[in-house]
C-alpha cells in the first residue's frame, strides 16, 4: 500500500517528461520568434492608435487576431512558445505605450493569452479545415470563435480595471474590451491566415486581375477616408467594394484590403485627423463606430470569400465531373466501337447475318449477311413474306407456323430454326436462325432478334457421317464374317496348328486393314501391299523374292482380298514351296495390257511365280488357301484365277480389269470357303 503513491510520482514525472520533450523538439527557430514578436509589437502599435478615448486605454486590439492565426498555422506543440513571445510582446508594448504597472501587466498577459489560446481551440474543434477559412462552415466556426474567446480576456482584465486598479466601471470596460478583441481578431486573424495563400497564389492572378484588385482598393480607401472625414453616411458603401474584391480575389484582396484599411483607421485615429480631431465628447461613440466598422467589413469580407470560394470549387469540381464524364463516355464510346468492331469481324468470320423483327411496327430488317445468306435483293422490301419467300417450299410452311405460334405464346423467350433455301448461285443451302424475344409483364411479343449461320457445312458433314456408320456397320459385318470363315476353315483343315495358323491369317487381315486406315480407306500402293504382306521375309527381298511391276493404286476392296491370297501364297511357299529351302526363288510380277481396240478396256496381270524349289504336288483336296486365292480373289475383281502345279513350281496368276482393281472404297463382300 505505502509503494502506491511512489508508482503515482513516477508515472506523473514520466507525462511530465515527454510533455517536455515534445515541446522542446517543437520549439520554432530564432526568426520565427523575432518575426512574431515584431508582427504582435507592429498589431500593438495599431491597437495603441485606437486609444485616444479620454481617460481610457481600452482600444481595439489586432495582436489577439495576429496570435490567434498564429497558434492556428503552427503544431499544438509549439503554442508554449508562441504564448512567451506573444506575452514578451504584450509586455514589451505596456511598457513602451500604456504604461500599466507590472502586477497589472501580467493580469493583462494572463487574460490575453487565455483568450488567444480559447480562440485558437474553439476553432480547431469547429472548423473543417482548422489551418485556413475555406468553406462556410469554417467562418462561421472563426466568427463563433472571434465572439467567444473574448470573453475569457475581456473578463480577466475588465476585472482587472475595474477592482484591482479602479479605472472603469466593470460593465462598460467589459463590453469595449470584448468588442475592440473580437474586432481584432476579425480583422488581423484571417491575415494571418492567408498570408501564405497570398505569397503562393500571386502568379496565379493575371496582371488584368491585379490591376482590378488594387483599384477597388484605392476606392475602398478613398470612400473609408471620406467616412473618416465627416461623410460617415457613405461608409458603408465600403461593403460592395469589398465583396466585389473577395469575390474576385477571394481571401488574398480582403485581407489585405482590411489590413490597409485598419493602419489607414489607425493613422487617422493617432493623429486625431478628421472627425476625430473635433469633438471629445463624441470621440469615444466615434472609436467604437471605427471599431464595429472594421468588424463589420472583415465579417463581410470574410463570408463573401468563404463564399466565393466554394463557388469556385464546386465549380471546378463540377467541371474535372464533366471532364471525367466526357472522357469516360469517349473510353466507352470506344470500347463500343470495339466491340462492335470485334462483332462485326466474327460475324463475318462465322459468315453469320443479323436479323430483328419488331412486334409494334410489325417490319423486319436484317444486314447484308443476311440478305446474301437467303439470296435476297437489295430493292426487296424488309417483310416476313420476303423472308419467307427465300425459303425451300419443302420447308415454308412450317417455318410459317412456328413463327406465328412463337409470337402468340406469351413464355417463349429463344427462336431456333433450321431450314433450307434454294440460293440462286450456291444452290441448296442449310441455314440456322437463332434469336431472343423482348415481351412486356403480360408476355406479350415486343420485339425478336438474333443471329443467322450457313450450317450447310454441318448438315453436308452429318450427312456423311450417317453414310460412314451405315459403311463402318456394314464393315464390321463383313469383318466378323471374314474372321468366322477363317476360323471354321481353319480348324477344319489343320485343327493340330490351328492357333498358329489362324493368329497368322488375322494378323494378315489386320496388315491389309492398317494399311487401308492409313490412306483413310482411299486404297494401298500395290508394291506396298505386297511389301506388308511379305514382312516376316523382308530379308529374302532382293535376293530370293523379287517384285517387278508399274505403280498401281489398288482399290479399298480389292486390297483386303488380295493382301490375303498373297499372305496365303507366302505361306505355303515357306512352308512346302521355294522358300522351304535355301536355293528357291519367287517372283512376283503385274502388267498392264492395253486394249487392242478402243471398246476395249485395259487389263490388269498379276503372277506369283515359284522356282528351284522342292517338286510340286497337288493337293488331294481344297481347303482355306484354295479358297483364299482362288475363288474368293475371283469374286472380289470381277477377273480369271489360274493356279498351275508345275514341276519346277508353283504358278499363281490373276487378271481381271484395270478399272475393277482401283474402283470402290466399300468392303469386298465376305469370302465364300465352301468351294
Amino acid at each position: 500500500m505505502a509503494s502506491v503513491p511512489h508508482l503515482t510520482y513516477d508515472r506523473l514525472w514520466q507525462d511530465l517528461s515527454a510533455v517536455g520533450h515534445r515541446v522542446w523538439s517543437a520549439r520554432p527557430t530564432l526568426t520565427f520568434v523575432v518575426l512574431l514578436y515584431a508582427a504582435y509589437m507592429v498589431a500593438a502599435k495599431v491597437g495603441e492608435g485606437f486609444s485616444i478615448i479620454p481617460g481610457t486605454d481600452i482600444t481595439f486590439w489586432p495582436p489577439a487576431g495576429v496570435m490567434v492565426g498564429m497558434l492556428l498555422v503552427t503544431p499544438r506543440a509549439a503554442w508554449p512558445w508562441l504564448l512567451l513571445t506573444g506575452a514578451l510582446g504584450e509586455a514589451t508594448a505596456n511598457a513602451l505605450w500604456f504604461g500599466n504597472p507590472p502586477s497589472h501587466t501580467v493580469l493583462y498577459i494572463l487574460g490575453n493569452m487565455l483568450e488567444v489560446s480559447a480562440g485558437a481551440l474553439i476553432y480547431a474543434k469547429l472548423a473543417q479545415t482548422p489551418d485556413r477559412v475555406n468553406t462556410l462552415r469554417d467562418s462561421i466556426a472563426f466568427v463563433l470563435s472571434a465572439m467567444a474567446a473574448p470573453i475569457a480576456g475581456a473578463t480577466v482584465i475588465a476585472s482587472v480595471d475595474a477592482f484591482i486598479a479602479q479605472k472603469h466601471d466593470f460593465a462598460q470596460a467589459w463590453a469595449l474590451l470584448w468588442l475592440g478583441d473580437t474586432t481584432g481578431i476579425l480583422s488581423a486573424t484571417p491575415l494571418v491566415l492567408v498570408g501564405e495563400r497570398v505569397w503562393a497564389a500571386r502568379n496565379d492572378l493575371s496582371r488584368l486581375r491585379v490591376i482590378e484588385a488594387v483599384l477597388v482598393i484605392i476606392a475602398a480607401l478613398l470612400v473609408f477616408i471620406a467616412a473618416m472625414y465627416g461623410w460617415q453616411q457613405f461608409a458603408y458603401s465600403n461593403l460592395p467594394l469589398l465583396a466585389w474584391l473577395a469575390i474576385r480575389t477571394r481571401f488574398a484582396g480582403a485581407a489585405v484590403a482590411m489590413a490597409l484599411l485598419t493602419l489607414t483607421g489607425t493613422i487617422i485615429v493617432s493623429n486625431g485627423m478628421g472627425v476625430f480631431g473635433q469633438d471629445e465628447n463624441l470621440l469615444p461613440v466615434r472609436v467604437v463606430f471605427l471599431q464595429s466598422y472594421l468588424g463589420v467589413s472583415a465579417l463581410v469580407s470574410l463570408l463573401v470569400a468563404v463564399l466565393a470560394q466554394q463557388y469556385e470549387e464546386t465549380l471546378s469540381r463540377l467541371k474535372e465531373l464533366n471532364r471525367s464524364l466526357e472522357e469516360n463516355v469517349k473510353q466507352r464510346s470506344e470500347r463500343l466501337r470495339e466491340t462492335d468492331e470485334r462483332l462485326q469481324l466474327a460475324l463475318e468470320a462465322a459468315e453469320s447475318g443479323t436479323w430483328a423483327w419488331d412486334e409494334r411496327a410489325q417490319r423486319n430488317s436484317w444486314d447484308h449477311r443476311f440478305m446474301e445468306a437467303h439470296g435476297l435483293l437489295p430493292e426487296q422490301p424488309m417483310t416476313i413474306d420476303t423472308w419467307l419467300s427465300a425459303i425451300h417450299p419443302q420447308d415454308r410452311q412450317a417455318v410459317r407456323e412456328q413463327f406465328e405460334q412463337f409470337r402468340m405464346v406469351s413464355g417463349a423467350e429463344r427462336w431456333e430454326r433450321e431450314y433450307r433455301i434454294q440460293h440462286p448461285q450456291s444452290g441448296e443451302k442449310w441455314l440456322l436462325t437463332l434469336g431472343k424475344a423482348e415481351r412486356q409483364n403480360g408476355g406479350k411479343l415486343i420485339s425478336l432478334k438474333g443471329i443467322c449461320l450457313d450450317i450447310t457445312f454441318r448438315k453436308t458433314h452429318e450427312e456423311r457421317l450417317r453414310m460412314l456408320m451405315r459403311e463402318s456397320n456394314h464393315r464390321k459385318k463383313n469383318l466378323l464374317a471374314v474372321v468366322m470363315g477363317i476360323a471354321r476353315h481353319t480348324v477344319a483343315y489343320q485343327p493340330e496348328d490351328f492357333l498358329v495358323r489362324f493368329q497368322a491369317r488375322i494378323h494378315s487381315l489386320a496388315a491389309g486393314y492398317d494399311l487401308l486406315i492409313g490412306n483413310a480407306w482411299r486404297g494401298a500402293d500395290l508394291r506396298q501391299l505386297i511389301e506388308l504382306q511379305l514382312a516376316h521375309l523382308t530379308d529374302l527381298v532382293g535376293k530370293r523374292i523379287f517384285i517387278e511391276g508399274p505403280k498401281i493404286q489398288v482399290g479399298a476392296s480389292i486390297s483386303q482380298p488380295l493382301g490375303m491370297a498373297l499372305h496365303e501364297l507366302a505361306t505355303n511357299a515357306s512352308k512346302y514351296g521355294a522358300l522351304s529351302n535355301s536355293d528357291g526363288e519367287v517372283r512376283i510380277h503385274w502388267e498392264l495390257d492395253p486394249p487392242a481396240h478402243p471398246v476395249e478396256v485395259t487389263t490388269f496381270r498379276l503372277s506369283w511365280t515359284e522356282s528351284k524349289g522342292p517338286p510340286v504336288v497337288k493337293p488331294s483336296r481344297k481347303g482355306y488357301g484354295t479358297a483364299v486365292t482362288g475363288n474368293m480373289i475371283e469374286m472380289a475383281v470381277s477377273g480369271e484365277v489360274r493356279i498351275a502345279y508345275e514341276p519346277r513350281g508353283l504358278i499363281w496368276s490373276m487378271s481381271c480389269p484395270l478399272s475393277r482393281l482401283m474402283e470402290g472404297d466399300g468392303m469386298a463382300p465376305p469370302p465364300d470357303f465352301s468351294h
